[in-house]
């Protein structure tokens, strides 16, 4: 009899088995069958939409960092960075950008008055092709070898006859620039054979009006091999047999289908720009003629027949511009889809292991569960045992709970004090942000101020010569400053570093400049030592200050120097800040009152690339009180001579803490960054500094943070 029940107890769980396992069962053959209902249709358009928008990508991958790069081109242009057709200054901005851009072989700028520069990447060198201004001069070629640092070195220059024929002002880019270039949109060619390389390519310009003359239009092009598109489209894989091309407005193929034929490079380079009906693939043929006798051309995929076999065909427009366009074409015999079909039978095949593992699954899973049961069964004897024990602990833990909900009690209302006290913290919390914002809001309008007041750079474009000056505040307002004073043919310009930084030293920064502007107007003459006296004497005066303990002891250090343009020469006097000179010949001193302030650096001598590094020592004493503030400031005057660089600052460039160590920057690196950087502009070495102390800051402390400016920073440089 116990036999018998057992039977029936384990074919009644069996069929609760099956019941469950039945409905996953049908779900998922409902699931395959859907999954075969695909169409043939269906799987042809969604291959080929697939492989379109994979190709569009490609080509926006191709182009769009190309004319990033021109517009970026193009902007530092309008700056008037490419003023002159000159290799030696070009080169060294366009050299990195072909490098980066592997699509572009070579590089043009013209202007309409004739002129023209072309930097071309060959191997391992580079080739430029200069055409003058001036008509009476010939064109002429120079081949460049840079190593990474972008040093020059001149391997061959030479003329070439055919090219005095080649005016920029009748190349198609030039014109295309001037008829079809607008704002950020540039123009583009027609796909040609470039003369220089015999590489099939496109080229696209962009125009702007110079700014010091607008009757001078100037024109950046960028030429644009299209090899690499034939590379992409060949050896895209969309099925066994299925092709992708591009070909433009005028029938030439642009990007290659994957044939056997077109899998090297030099039958790429041979078959790029024939027309589609020429490049021997009958396909291709029959279905863009077909779509181009379409009334209305069609946007979705459409059907041709090929040697009695069916094909699949979809053709979408590619944009460059308003008026130029490439098309993108895919095509794919009917055939391939029969394998997407046979997949989707394999598919089921393995719905059906999957359900039957599933169900040996469920049934392994029941026959555990039953066993866990009688052990359960056995478990249960001891666990009430256990229960008689469990009563006794009770009233144990209901004492317990007593004391629990006491302390709870006493908990609850100290929470209630705390929350009281969050609330008088919050309030207070609010009530100083937003006097930290009025602070700040006022602190933001003392900028303005400030700013204000500092020489304009117009006003310093009209009285200096090739100049920078870099301005790095450390909080919102400066403690350090700039200023400079045009008086007959004289011209003062000085860099101080006030006492502190921030809001107290921009009241001191704002008191100096006041001062010094009412100093260099009472004098008859200005003199770069007696403006240092008479600052001083004005400072000591206006403060206070006596020397007593307790009493002001603010100040600034400033250098100074007094440019006469009529004689030629600099006059410069310091407090505590010096003055760096770099000059291909040693300085000839017109006067110096103190000549062991002037030292030739010697120990720069690795890098001084033969030029002269000299600096003039400031006087030990700040503007403002100190034991021998009767002691007037010394003062030096020099001759200026023809590519001579001078060197006013701050300490905070040189006391920025960063690097790998978490060091101050210090003056010896200071010194010989200015001299690597001699044959910059003024503007790129402003830049080459600004962007080393920013590398400088970067790196990151023992607690991973990156170091924070520790000071106001102010350095002037003026070539002549």
């Amino acid at each position: 009899m116990k036999k018998l029940l057992k039977i029936i107890a384990n074919s009644f769980n069996l069929r609760n088995v099956i019941i469950f396992v039945m409905p996953v069962s049908i779900a998922v053959l409902i699931i395959m069958l859907f999954n075969l209902s695909q169409t043939v249709d269906h799987l042809s358009h969604s291959l080929i939409k697939r492989t379109i928008a994979k190709t569009e990508t490609e080509l926006h991958d191709f182009f769009d960092p190309v004319i990033s790069n021109l517009l970026m081109a193009r902007d530092r242009g309008k700056g008037e960075v490419y003023e002159e057709i000159n290799p030696e200054i070009l080169n060294p901005f366009f050299v990195p950008v072909l490098k980066n851009s592997k699509q572009v072989s070579s590089l043009l700028l013209a202007n309409s008055l004739g002129g023209e520069y072309m930097l071309l990447q060959e191997d391992s060198t580079w080739q430029n092709r200069i055409t003058p201004i001036d008509s009476m001069e010939k064109v002429y070629r120079i081949r460049w070898k840079y190593d990474d640092y972008l040093q020059g070195e001149i391997l061959e220059k030479w003329i070439k006859e055919t090219d005095s024929a080649n005016s920029p002002l009748k190349k198609i880019w030039f014109l295309e620039a001037l008829e079809n270039s607008y704002g950020d949109q540039p123009a583009w060619t027609e796909p040609y054979t470039f003369k220089t390389t015999k590489d099939p390519g496109i080229t696209t310009s962009i125009k702007w009006q110079c700014r010091r003359d607008s009757s001078v239009t100037k024109v950046m092009a960028f030429d644009i091999m299209l090899t690499d598109i034939s590379l992409f489209t060949t050896k895209l894989e969309i099925s066994k047999n299925g092709m992708a091309f591009v070909f433009n407005q005028e029938d030439k193929v642009i990007g290659l289908p994957g044939v056997k034929e077109f899998m090297l490079i030099d039958s790429i380079k041979t078959n790029v720009l024939k027309e589609y009906k020429d490049i021997g693939v009958p396909q291709v043929n029959i279905a863009i003629n077909q779509w181009k006798n379409e009334e209305k051309r069609t946007l979705e995929p459409f059907y041709f027949n090929f040697n009695g076999e069916s094909w699949w065909c979809g053709v979408k427009e590619f944009k460059l511009s308003n008026k130029k366009s490439f098309y993108i074409a895919v095509i794919v015999p009917e055939a391939d889809f029969l394998a997407e079909v046979n997949r989707t039978r394999t598919v089921i095949i393995a719905g059906f292991l999957l359900v039957t593992v599933l169900t040996l699954l469920v049934i392994r899973g029941y026959n555990q569960k039953r066993k866990a049961n009688i052990l359960l069964a056995k478990q249960k004897k001891e666990i009430e045992k256990q229960r008689d024990e469990i009563f006794q602990q009770k009233e144990e833990i209901l004492m317990q709970k007593e004391e629990i909900e006491a302390q709870r009690d006493e908990i609850e209302t100290q929470r209630d004090e705390i929350q009281e006290q969050k609330n008088v913290a919050e309030k207070q919390r609010d009530m100083i942000t937003e006097q930290k914002q009025e602070i700040t809001d006022s602190i933001h309008y003392a900028k303005r101020i400030q700013s204000a007041l500092l020489p304009q750079q117009k006003f310093a474009a009209e009285i200096l010569p090739e100049h920078f000056i870099l301005f790095k505040p450390r909080d919102i307002v400066s403690g350090d400053f700039y200023w400079m004073f045009r008086k007959d043919n004289k011209v003062a310009i000085t860099a101080a570093d006030c006492t502190g930084h921030g809001v107290p030293g921009a009241f001191m920064s704002m008191l100096g400049i006041a001062f010094l502007n009412e100093i260099a107007t009472s004098m008859s003459s200005l003199d770069a030592s007696e403006i240092l006296n008479l600052l001083r004497k004005q400072i000591i005066n206006s403060l206070h200050q006596t020397g007593i303990e307790g009493g002001s002891k603010d100040g600034m250090d400033m250098s100074l120097c007094v440019i006469d343009t009529k004689e030629n020469t600099i006059q410069f006097a310091g407090a505590n800040n010096p003055l760096y000179i770099i000059s291909n010949n040693e300085p000839e001193f017109v006067f110096s009152k103190n000549s062991e302030a002037i030292q030739l650096q010697d120990d720069l001598k690795e890098i001084a690339q033969n030029k002269y590094f000299t600096e003039i020592k400031a006087d030990k004493m700040p503007i403002g009180y100190y034991l021998n503030n009767k002691v007037p400031y010394t003062s030096h005057c020099f001759k200026i001579q023809k590519e001579m660089s001078v060197y006013m600052f701050s300490d905070g460039f040189a006391d920025q803490f960063g690097g790998p160590k978490g060091k101050k920057f210090k003056y010896k690196p200071f010194k010989g960054l200015l001299l690597e950087n001699q044959k910059q502009t003024a503007l790129s070495q402003m830049e080459v500094l600004d962007s080393e102390i920013e590398k400088w800051k970067s790196f990151t402390d023992l607690e991973g943070h990156n170091y924070e400016q520790v000071d106001d920073i102010v350095v002037i440089g003026l070539k002549f």
